[in-house]
Protein backbone atom coordinates (compact mmCIF):
# COMPACT_ATOMS: atom_id res chain seq x y z
CA UNK A 1 0.00 0.00 0.00
CA UNK A 2 3.29 2.21 0.22
CA UNK A 3 2.40 3.47 -3.49
CA UNK A 4 -0.51 4.41 -2.44
CA UNK A 5 -0.10 6.39 0.86
CA UNK A 6 2.63 8.21 -0.41
CA UNK A 7 0.02 9.50 -3.15
CA UNK A 8 -2.52 10.86 -0.85
CA UNK A 9 -0.23 12.18 1.71
CA UNK A 10 1.42 14.13 -0.95
CA UNK A 11 -1.69 15.26 -2.49
CA UNK A 12 -3.06 18.95 -2.37
CA UNK A 13 -6.70 17.38 -3.01
CA UNK A 14 -6.47 14.96 -0.37
CA UNK A 15 -4.08 14.66 2.58
CA UNK A 16 -5.81 17.30 4.14
CA UNK A 17 -8.61 14.54 4.89
CA UNK A 18 -7.47 10.96 4.70
CA UNK A 19 -6.36 8.95 7.63
CA UNK A 20 -3.63 5.81 6.61
CA UNK A 21 -2.85 2.89 8.59
CA UNK A 22 0.41 2.35 9.19
CA UNK A 23 1.06 -0.13 12.11
CA UNK A 24 2.67 -0.12 14.16
CA UNK A 25 1.60 3.43 13.84
CA UNK A 26 -1.55 3.96 14.41
CA UNK A 27 -3.60 1.13 12.64
CA UNK A 28 -7.80 0.53 12.58
CA UNK A 29 -8.75 -2.95 13.34
CA UNK A 30 -12.16 -3.98 13.46
CA UNK A 31 -13.11 -6.91 15.93
CA UNK A 32 -15.23 -9.85 16.71
CA UNK A 33 -15.55 -13.43 17.43
CA UNK A 34 -16.93 -16.31 14.75
CA UNK A 35 -19.95 -17.04 16.86
CA UNK A 36 -21.63 -13.47 15.35
CA UNK A 37 -20.18 -13.21 12.25
CA UNK A 38 -20.56 -10.69 11.14
CA UNK A 39 -21.44 -8.88 13.52
CA UNK A 40 -19.24 -6.41 15.06
CA UNK A 41 -17.90 -6.92 18.79
CA UNK A 42 -15.59 -4.07 18.66
CA UNK A 43 -13.67 -1.23 16.96
CA UNK A 44 -9.91 0.26 18.03
CA UNK A 45 -7.31 2.37 16.77
CA UNK A 46 -3.92 1.18 17.90
CA UNK A 47 -0.68 2.48 18.04
CA UNK A 48 2.84 1.75 19.45
CA UNK A 49 3.89 4.85 21.12
CA UNK A 50 6.68 7.60 19.91
CA UNK A 51 5.72 6.43 16.21
CA UNK A 52 5.63 9.42 14.08
CA UNK A 53 4.67 8.31 11.04
CA UNK A 54 2.22 10.58 8.70
CA UNK A 55 -1.14 9.22 8.68
CA UNK A 56 -2.52 12.24 7.57
CA UNK A 57 -5.42 13.52 9.69
CA UNK A 58 -4.36 13.57 13.16
CA UNK A 59 -5.35 10.32 15.52
CA UNK A 60 -6.92 12.27 17.86
CA UNK A 61 -9.54 13.69 15.61
CA UNK A 62 -10.32 10.05 13.66
CA UNK A 63 -10.76 8.85 17.50
CA UNK A 64 -13.43 11.77 18.27
CA UNK A 65 -15.22 10.53 15.07
CA UNK A 66 -15.34 7.31 16.01
CA UNK A 67 -16.58 7.60 19.22
CA UNK A 68 -19.43 10.30 18.72
CA UNK A 69 -20.35 7.79 15.88
CA UNK A 70 -20.49 4.63 17.50
CA UNK A 71 -21.75 5.75 21.03
CA UNK A 72 -23.01 2.71 22.61
CA UNK A 73 -23.90 0.87 19.70
CA UNK A 74 -20.44 -0.56 19.63
CA UNK A 75 -17.17 -0.69 22.49
CA UNK A 76 -14.72 1.65 20.93
CA UNK A 77 -10.87 1.61 22.27
CA UNK A 78 -8.19 3.95 21.84
CA UNK A 79 -4.69 1.56 22.43
CA UNK A 80 -1.56 2.78 22.83
CA UNK A 81 1.45 0.15 23.94
CA UNK A 82 4.79 0.44 24.93
CA UNK A 83 7.46 -1.44 22.58
CA UNK A 84 8.27 -3.71 24.70
CA UNK A 85 4.92 -4.34 25.82
CA UNK A 86 5.60 -3.08 29.39
CA UNK A 87 2.46 -1.25 29.74
CA UNK A 88 -0.79 -0.25 27.57
CA UNK A 89 -3.13 2.77 27.84
CA UNK A 90 -6.52 2.17 26.74
CA UNK A 91 -8.58 5.12 26.50
CA UNK A 92 -6.13 7.01 28.40
CA UNK A 93 -5.62 4.99 31.52
CA UNK A 94 -2.22 2.86 31.88
CA UNK A 95 -2.29 -0.84 32.62
CA UNK A 96 -0.29 -3.91 32.42
CA UNK A 97 -0.36 -6.26 30.34
CA UNK A 98 -2.67 -8.76 31.49
CA UNK A 99 -5.23 -6.25 32.44
CA UNK A 100 -4.87 -4.88 28.54
CA UNK A 101 -5.94 -8.45 27.91
CA UNK A 102 -8.32 -8.76 29.91
CA UNK A 103 -10.24 -5.37 29.01
CA UNK A 104 -10.03 -5.91 25.32
CA UNK A 105 -11.63 -9.53 25.96
CA UNK A 106 -14.52 -8.54 28.10
CA UNK A 107 -15.19 -5.26 26.36
CA UNK A 108 -14.63 -6.75 22.73
CA UNK A 109 -16.82 -9.95 23.71
CA UNK A 110 -13.50 -12.11 22.81
CA UNK A 111 -12.58 -15.03 24.30
CA UNK A 112 -8.44 -15.21 26.03
CA UNK A 113 -6.27 -17.19 23.98
CA UNK A 114 -3.32 -19.56 26.30
CA UNK A 115 -0.93 -16.88 26.70
CA UNK A 116 -2.96 -13.19 27.36
CA UNK A 117 0.48 -11.93 29.36
CA UNK A 118 3.17 -13.11 27.19
CA UNK A 119 5.74 -10.93 25.59
CA UNK A 120 6.99 -12.37 22.25
CA UNK A 121 10.08 -13.76 22.10
CA UNK A 122 12.65 -11.38 20.37
CA UNK A 123 10.29 -8.18 21.03
CA UNK A 124 12.76 -5.73 20.01
CA UNK A 125 13.53 -7.56 16.63
CA UNK A 126 9.07 -6.89 15.76
CA UNK A 127 8.01 -4.41 13.77
CA UNK A 128 4.41 -4.52 14.84
CA UNK A 129 4.57 -6.39 18.57
CA UNK A 130 0.23 -5.58 19.03
CA UNK A 131 -0.10 -7.97 15.99
CA UNK A 132 2.37 -10.78 17.42
CA UNK A 133 1.06 -10.19 20.97
CA UNK A 134 -2.62 -10.40 20.45
CA UNK A 135 -2.65 -13.86 17.81
CA UNK A 136 -1.46 -15.50 21.60
CA UNK A 137 -3.38 -13.36 23.57
CA UNK A 138 -6.68 -13.58 22.24
CA UNK A 139 -8.14 -16.91 20.90
CA UNK A 140 -6.80 -18.19 17.27
CA UNK A 141 -9.93 -20.11 16.69
CA UNK A 142 -12.93 -17.90 17.48
CA UNK A 143 -11.53 -14.44 17.55
CA UNK A 144 -11.08 -12.31 14.01
CA UNK A 145 -9.83 -8.85 13.09
CA UNK A 146 -8.97 -7.54 10.09
CA UNK A 147 -7.90 -3.95 9.91
CA UNK A 148 -9.21 -0.93 7.50
CA UNK A 149 -6.15 0.41 5.02
CA UNK A 150 -7.20 4.16 4.36
CA UNK A 151 -10.12 6.65 5.55
CA UNK A 152 -11.50 9.67 3.59
CA UNK A 153 -13.40 12.10 5.68
CA UNK A 154 -15.74 14.88 4.60
CA UNK A 155 -13.94 18.57 4.06
CA UNK A 156 -15.06 19.71 7.19
CA UNK A 157 -13.66 16.64 9.16
CA UNK A 158 -16.53 15.76 10.98
CA UNK A 159 -17.67 12.39 9.45
CA UNK A 160 -16.04 9.56 8.01
CA UNK A 161 -17.26 9.19 4.34
CA UNK A 162 -15.42 6.46 3.19
CA UNK A 163 -13.71 3.21 4.27
CA UNK A 164 -10.86 1.87 1.66
CA UNK A 165 -9.10 -1.31 1.18
CA UNK A 166 -6.34 -1.52 -1.00
CA UNK A 167 -4.91 -4.29 -2.83
CA UNK A 168 -2.16 -4.58 -5.37
CA UNK A 169 -1.57 -7.58 -7.80
CA UNK A 170 1.45 -8.56 -10.19
CA UNK A 171 0.22 -11.06 -11.97
CA UNK A 172 -4.24 -10.06 -12.49
CA UNK A 173 -4.09 -6.84 -14.06
CA UNK A 174 -6.78 -3.90 -13.72
CA UNK A 175 -9.99 -4.69 -15.56
CA UNK A 176 -9.60 -8.58 -14.17
CA UNK A 177 -8.95 -9.06 -11.01
CA UNK A 178 -11.94 -9.35 -8.10
CA UNK A 179 -12.37 -9.68 -4.42
CA UNK A 180 -11.80 -12.81 -3.14
CA UNK A 181 -14.83 -14.07 -2.40
CA UNK A 182 -15.29 -17.74 -3.43
CA UNK A 183 -15.90 -19.18 0.05
CA UNK A 184 -14.39 -23.00 -1.50
CA UNK A 185 -11.25 -21.20 -1.97
CA UNK A 186 -8.45 -21.79 0.91
CA UNK A 187 -7.06 -18.09 0.24
CA UNK A 188 -10.74 -15.91 0.21
CA UNK A 189 -11.16 -12.72 2.25
CA UNK A 190 -14.99 -13.46 2.77
CA UNK A 191 -14.99 -12.81 6.79
CA UNK A 192 -12.98 -9.85 6.61
CA UNK A 193 -15.41 -8.24 3.69
CA UNK A 194 -18.33 -8.89 6.11
CA UNK A 195 -16.64 -7.05 9.07
CA UNK A 196 -15.87 -3.92 6.64
CA UNK A 197 -19.40 -3.76 5.25
CA UNK A 198 -20.91 -3.91 8.62
CA UNK A 199 -18.69 -0.88 9.78
CA UNK A 200 -19.87 0.87 6.71
CA UNK A 201 -23.20 0.18 8.01
CA UNK A 202 -22.23 1.67 11.36
CA UNK A 203 -20.50 4.72 10.49
CA UNK A 204 -22.79 5.22 6.97
CA UNK A 205 -19.70 5.53 4.77
CA UNK A 206 -18.83 3.88 1.48
CA UNK A 207 -16.27 0.81 1.67
CA UNK A 208 -14.57 0.61 -1.38
CA UNK A 209 -12.06 -2.04 -2.78
CA UNK A 210 -9.20 -0.36 -4.69
CA UNK A 211 -7.14 -2.87 -6.32
CA UNK A 212 -3.98 -1.64 -8.92
CA UNK A 213 -1.12 -2.99 -10.85
CA UNK A 214 1.81 -3.58 -8.28
CA UNK A 215 4.50 -0.91 -9.02
CA UNK A 216 7.58 -0.45 -6.92
CA UNK A 217 7.33 1.26 -3.56
CA UNK A 218 9.68 4.23 -4.51
CA UNK A 219 7.66 5.23 -7.28
CA UNK A 220 4.37 7.86 -6.96
CA UNK A 221 1.36 7.28 -8.55
CA UNK A 222 0.88 10.65 -10.50
CA UNK A 223 -2.93 10.80 -10.53
CA UNK A 224 -4.39 9.30 -13.76
CA UNK A 225 -3.12 5.97 -13.47
CA UNK A 226 -6.19 3.52 -13.60
CA UNK A 227 -7.95 1.37 -10.96
CA UNK A 228 -10.26 -0.98 -10.35
CA UNK A 229 -13.22 0.31 -7.64
CA UNK A 230 -15.67 -1.79 -6.36
CA UNK A 231 -18.01 -0.38 -4.35
CA UNK A 232 -20.67 -1.03 -1.29
CA UNK A 233 -22.90 1.37 -0.13
CA UNK A 234 -24.31 1.56 3.47
CA UNK A 235 -27.24 -1.25 3.65
CA UNK A 236 -28.12 -1.37 7.16
CA UNK A 237 -31.40 -4.12 6.02
CA UNK A 238 -29.14 -6.42 3.80
CA UNK A 239 -28.55 -9.37 5.18
CA UNK A 240 -24.69 -10.04 4.56
CA UNK A 241 -24.53 -13.24 2.98
CA UNK A 242 -22.77 -14.69 0.04
CA UNK A 243 -25.35 -13.50 -2.85
CA UNK A 244 -24.03 -10.03 -1.44
CA UNK A 245 -20.46 -11.04 -1.45
CA UNK A 246 -20.76 -12.26 -5.10
CA UNK A 247 -22.71 -9.11 -6.06
CA UNK A 248 -19.77 -6.89 -5.06
CA UNK A 249 -17.03 -8.99 -6.52
CA UNK A 250 -19.49 -9.21 -9.95
CA UNK A 251 -18.30 -7.29 -13.01
CA UNK A 252 -21.15 -5.18 -13.27
CA UNK A 253 -19.75 -3.65 -9.78
CA UNK A 254 -16.62 -2.74 -11.24
CA UNK A 255 -15.73 0.54 -12.24
CA UNK A 256 -12.00 1.24 -13.66
CA UNK A 257 -11.52 5.23 -12.56
CA UNK A 258 -8.34 7.27 -12.52
CA UNK A 259 -6.59 7.36 -9.33
CA UNK A 260 -7.22 10.98 -8.53
CA UNK A 261 -10.85 11.05 -9.07
CA UNK A 262 -12.20 8.59 -6.40
CA UNK A 263 -12.09 10.17 -3.16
Amino acid sequence: MESFAKYLLTSEKLKNRVFISNPPSAAILIWTNKDILPKITGVSIVEMEYTNYNSGVKIELVTDIFKKKLGTITPFKHIIYNKELAYFYINGERIGISDAANIISNDFNIKLGASPAKVPNDIKQIIDPFHIWSRNAFDGFSVMKTDIDILSLNDELSEIKSLVEIKRSKKIPVGKWRPFVNPNSRYNDCNNYYLMMELSDLLNANFFTIHHDIMDDNTLFNGPEQVDLFTYCPSPNKVKNQALLDDFASEKNRRIVEVQSFL
